[in-house]
Order: structure tokens, then sequence, then C-alpha cells
């Protein structure tokens, strides 16, 4: 039985790993220097490790750029994977939800053609789509997804450590290289393993670690910040809305399943947020971009506010470095050509997408690993 190496464990790497673990026989040895916590409820994460801060929801969109199709494809394929799970898990582990979403675009936004003439990607296979009236442009609802991140990876995580054929090794490699030497391999006992350590190696590190050291060039941040509030209890619970001004900023608010410790029916919701690219400056929260959220949200969703005092309930603030990748999420199969028999799938540069794109990306890298390993 061969033995194949997983680089990283944001929602991509666990995604492969449990398509790993479900679809072929092979052992799995994960590598990463984070991996989620024990308890959904621990929040102490690095905004290097960013999939414990996403928002995680769906929102189908039109196709815009060559990558775009792609993107969609793979978002299709997570949304029927996870009604699959939604529909055989319990929802207290998963934290899966099903309810409505609804896009709010802007007369004037740079793409406002593309949603209002519902170009290619962004209506097909979506159930419940519904073009609504809204006078300040266009808007749509259908059916989507939420779910709660750091829940959802725990999920997972659980799942692969309890399998016999799983291993986890927490280390940082400097090289992807490494993943292929004696010493990434070194005490494992399992049969197979290469001349010099795993033959087979999924890079899933966010922004793409190479063979020498340091990342795709292609790759690069987006730095988000979102706000966790406590809201009044309301049909806004059961939707989640995203907002495009004309300007192209961003606000929204995502339902977090299972997020408020004091009830279980009463959740927690995500607002957002902001995009701001290359920066790297602060991992830490910044008081104006909370601000701004706060005054945008003010405007647009006054219902989340407490009814007594008349503000948000702000729990906390949350900042994660999304890590984006010129062209798209990379997922392509490269033999590695000074070690023999032995292959790199590449699997990462996801965005803000990570978990809308997570499973449909691992199915796709899944056949490409299939293709080598079944000759």
């Amino acid at each position: 039985m061969a033995t194949v190496c997983v680089v990283g464990s944001g929602i991509l790497g666990l995604a492969v790993a449990s398509c790993l673990l479900e679809k072929t026989n092979v052992n799995i040895v994960i590598i990463s220097d984070d991996f989620p916590h024990e308890s959904p409820h621990d929040l102490k994460y690095s905004p290097f490790f960013t999939s414990p801060w996403a928002g995680a929801h769906f929102r189908p969109f039109p196709s815009v750029t060559e990558f775009d199709q792609r993107h969609v494809d793979y978002t299709r394929a997570t949304f029927g994977h996870f009604k699959k799970l939604a529909a055989f898990e319990p929802q207290e582990e998963t934290s899966i939800r099903f309810l409505e979403g609804t896009d709010l675009v802007e007369r004037g936004h740079p793409n406002f053609e593309y949603y209002s003439e519902l170009k290619q990607g962004y209506r097909e296979e979506i159930e419940d789509f519904v073009v609504n009236d809204w006078e300040h442009g266009f808007s749509a609802s259908y059916k989507t997804w939420v779910l709660n991140a750091p829940f959802f990876l725990s999920y997972l995580f659980k799942k692969l450590r309890s399998n016999p054929r799983v291993s986890l090794k927490q280390a940082k490699l400097n090289t992807l290289r490494e993943a292929f030497t004696e010493n990434a391999a070194k005490n494992d006992q399992r049969a197979d393993l290469g001349a010099n350590g795993y033959n087979y190696v999924f890079n899933c590190t966010g922004l793409g670690l190479q063979m020498n050291g340091g990342w795709d060039p292609a790759c690069y941040v987006i730095r988000g910040q979102t706000l966790l509030l406590k809201v009044p209890s309301g049909p806004h619970l059961q939707k989640t809305v995203t907002h495009q001004s004309k300007e192209g900023q961003w606000t929204f608010f995502i339902p977090r399943p299972l997020s408020n410790p004091e009830s279980p029916t009463e959740d927690y919701v995500i607002l957002g947020g902001t995009k701001e690219e290359k920066d790297f400056d602060s991992g830490s929260p910044r008081s104006q971009d909370s601000l701004d959220i706060l005054t945008r949200a003010d405007r647009l969703f006054p219902e989340l506010k407490d009814a007594k005092t008349g503000h948000f309930q702000v729990i906390q603030p949350n900042v994660g470095f999304r890590p984006s990748r010129k062209g798209g999420v990379r997922v392509e199969r490269e033999k590695v050509p000074d070690v023999e028999n032995s292959f790199v799938y590449q699997c990462y540069g996801a965005g803000g997408m990570g978990y809308e794109l997570s499973f449909g990306v691992a199915f796709a890298v899944l056949n490409l690993f299939l293709d080598d390993y079944n000759q």
C-alpha cells in the first residue's frame, strides 16, 4: 500500500486528504506547521492560518475571467458534496446549513451587466434562483449553504486523525523538496515509500511552496477583516446577503451556525468585510476597518443591531490573509524531474473561495493522482 503526503492542513489540504481517505486505499501523512484545534470554539489561530477565519458561504458568480468557469465547476461539485454531508452527517458535527442567499449589485458596479444579464456561470445548476426587484440595481436570491469554519475544520480533522491510515507531522517545510527526502519519511514504517521519501506529494500550502523554497510568484495575499456579531433573533438568521457597491466595496453578513455557546438556535453572524491586496502590514485588527464595516452595515443591514441599545454587538474582530493567485486556484500535476517516479499535485491559491472551491478542487486533483497511481 502506497503512502502519500499532503502538505498543508487548511481547508484545501483537509479536503484533499478526506477524498484520498474515502476514494483510495493509500496511507496518508499530513505535514503542516498548523493544525485545527480540538475545540471548534478555540479561535486562537494565526492570521496566516486563514481557514478558521473564513465567513464560509457559497455565492454564485458570472464568468468574467478565463479561470472563472473552472471555479464555477469546482463550486458546483462542492455544493453537491455538502448536500450529501448535510443529508447523512449530523449538523452539530459539520455545521452545514442550507438557506437563502441574496446578491445586491449596485448599478454602476464594474461587473453589473454580467449579473443583470445573467451571464454564463451565474444561475446554471443553482436551485431556487429568482431575480428580485431592487431600486438601486440588480438583485437575485438562490439556495445556498453556510457553515461554521472552525467547526467544519474540526469535523474533517477529527475524522482524519482517528483513522489508522492517517498520520500527522507538525513541521514547517522550507522547501517542497523536503517532502521527497528521507528526513520527511523518517520513522514512517509503512510500506511503499519512495527511495528517498514520499513519491506522491499534494502541495496545499496556500501560497504555493516551491521545490527549492520561496512561494509561487503568481501568488499574493489579500488581507481580510471581518467582525463576529451577536444579533437579535429574526428572519435575517435564515439568509446570507452580499452587497456590492458601485465603487466595488463588498459588505456581507453570513450566519455562523452553532457559534453562540449560550444558545444553539441563535447564531452569531460574520459581518464583512475588507479586501486589501498584497497587504501584509498587520495581522492585528484595525479599528478604522472595523468602523468602516459597521458604518456600511448601519445603512445596509440595520436589522443586525441590538434593538435595546441601537448598536452592533461586536464579539470580536477577525483578520486573515487569503492566499490568492493570478490565474485562479492552481490544480496541476507535475513530474519531479530529479526524483525518480515522483509527482507533485499542485492545489493552492484559492483566495477567499477556499470553502466554495474545496471539494471540487479536491476531486479534480484526486483524478490527476489516480491517473498516475493506477498505471
